[in-house]
Parts: C-alpha cells; structure tokens; sequence
C-alpha cells in the first residue's frame, strides 16, 4: 500500500507471555472489575472540572451499554469497529469498518467526533476513509514527548518508543489535513511505561508524567495523554497531580473535540489555545475490552 503508514512492531513470545499474565489482573469474568476502575478515573476527572476523551471499540460498547452510562459526561470516539488493524486492508474493507462502527454508535444514540485506530496502526487510506465517514478528527499518530537521554535509567524506555513510527513532534498541535484533523497522541502511554517497563510506582509514574507537562509548557503544545482505565489503580495518584499542575499552570484541559473545533475555527495569527494559555492538555483511555470474555471473542475474530 502506498503513501504514509504508522507500523508498530510485533510483540514478542515474552512480552505476549507478560500480557496474558497481566488479564486477570486487570479484567474479570464479569464487568465488574473494569467498570470499577472506568468508575473511579471518570469521578477523578470530573472533581477537576476535566472532560476526557474515550474512544471505545464499537463491538465492545454493543456487548456493555452500560459503558455509555459511565462515561456521561465525557466524550467517547470511536476506536475501531473491531480491534483490529485496518492498516493494510483495501480501502473497501476500511470503508465498511468505519461504517459498522459508527452505525452502532448511533443506534446507541452517542455522537462521535473522532477516530483512533487500534494499536495506533494508520496507513493514508485508513485516513481518507476516516475522513470519509464524516469524522472531524483522527488521534492515531503517536508523537514521543521524552527527551533522548531523559530516562536513559528506564531499561526499555528506548526500544519500546522505537516499536511505533514515530511522527516528528512539533509539540503535538493539531495538523489540518483536508477535511481531517490530525491530533497527535503522546508516547509513552501507560501500556508503555507499566506493562512493558513494569515501572508501577506512583513517583515514577509522576515524574514521567511531569515531564511531559513540562515539554508541553516549553513548547506551548497540546499534550494527548493515553491512559487506559484497566490500570487507574497504578496511575491514579499521577494523574491527579497532573491535573493539578496544568491548573496551576492555566493549561487549556479540554476533549479532543474541543481541540479540533477551536484549531479549525481559529483566526491566523490568534493565540494557539483559548484565553492565551500556555499549552493545551487532554486526557484519553482507549476501551477496548471490559471482561475476559472480549479477548476470547477477540480471538475468533468477532
């Protein structure tokens, strides 16, 4: 397939060993254990004052409704009709994806505004037919928000950023491209950091987290942190403190909706981000499994 595509490299036999082992820790039988956590990052949110972004896996809100009664208030996206990589399909086959997905958004009654592909897995295509389908933003193209010899201590830290293609980072602002808005998403992510680093204490996790604050602040750009719910009991005590440095700071906390609507309508030459401030911060968690029972249907590819 020609034309740009964003890869991400295999997992290998250890780390697909270290996910399978890591599910039950994070996923039940029953819904009960990630709707917890969905529960508690959503309240965490909320008591700042923070609308954040969720693209689910249209499939899995069909199977758990009650996902939507979670998240209200929040925007959701879209994350994929299934989770899969539509990457290297034929534009037919991405065409129908987007239009599965978003029927059943709609038959649920939830407006979407955005895309993001499954495991960050982007090819030009993909993006026309996400433009195609009448969404306003994509958030699929990872951008790395570490200096190079920042956390050299973190054994991986390397390796695991280099199994994205990166997109050069010009401090993540929002890329017009046709009818679509490209809104770059920060890396590492929590899935970075906790599950391939094994790094699980709460300072570490905040002295990441402050550091990509702060690459925001120099380079007044807008900082997409991926967080997924199944493990808020790890970066709970982070986020908060993250929360509470972009409002010290006066840092725009919106959706990714809200980004793109305002970098769409805004006058040449106005201030990046409303109100002059200094850089723009959202706040996602991709869904894209609530029970054990997702991945095994996962697994026979429904």
């Amino acid at each position: 397939m020609e034309g740009r595509m964003g890869r991400t490299k295999s997992k290998t036999g250890r780390q697909r060993l270290r996910r399978a082992f890591l599910l039950p820790s994070r996923y039940g039988f029953s819904p009960a254990k990630f709707l917890g956590n969905l529960g508690k990052m959503v309240a965490l949110l909320k008591r700042h004052g923070v609308v954040g972004t969720f693209p689910i896996t249209a499939t899995v809100l069909e199977r758990h409704p009650e996902l939507a009664g979670i998240l209200d208030g929040m925007e959701v996206a879209v994350h994929g009709l299934r989770h899969r990589d539509l990457a290297d399909l034929e534009t037919a086959d991405q065409t129908a994806s987007m239009k599965g997905a978003t029927e059943i958004f709609q038959t649920l009654k939830l407006e979407t505004r955005g895309y993001r592909a499954p495991y960050l897995r982007w090819s030009d295509s993909m993006m026309e037919a996400v433009a195609g389908a009448g969404f306003l933003y994509d958030s699929s193209i990872p951008t790395s928000w570490i200096r190079g010899s920042e956390f050299d201590s973190m054994a991986g830290m390397t390796e695991a950023l280099q199994s994205y293609t990166i997109e050069s980072n010009t401090g993540g602002l929002p890329i017009v491209r046709g009818r679509l808005i490209e809104m770059p998403v920060a890396l590492p992510d929590d899935e970075i950091l906790i599950d391939r680093l094994g790094i699980t204490d709460p300072g570490q996790l905040s002295k990441v987290l402050a550091s990509m604050i702060s690459a925001a602040a120099r380079s007044g750009g807008h900082l997409v942190l991926q967080l997924h719910p199944e493990r808020f009991s790890f970066f709970e005590k982070s986020l908060e403190e993250t929360l509470a440095q972009a409002a010290a700071e006066s840092a725009w906390v919106a959706p990714l909706r809200d980004v793109a609507m305002w970098w769409l309508e805004k006058r040449p030459g106005e201030h990046n981000w409303p109100q002059e401030a200094p850089y723009a911060l959202t706040v996602s968690g991709d869904i894209d499994a609530v029970t054990l029972g997702d991945f095994i249907i996962r697994g026979f590819g429904r």
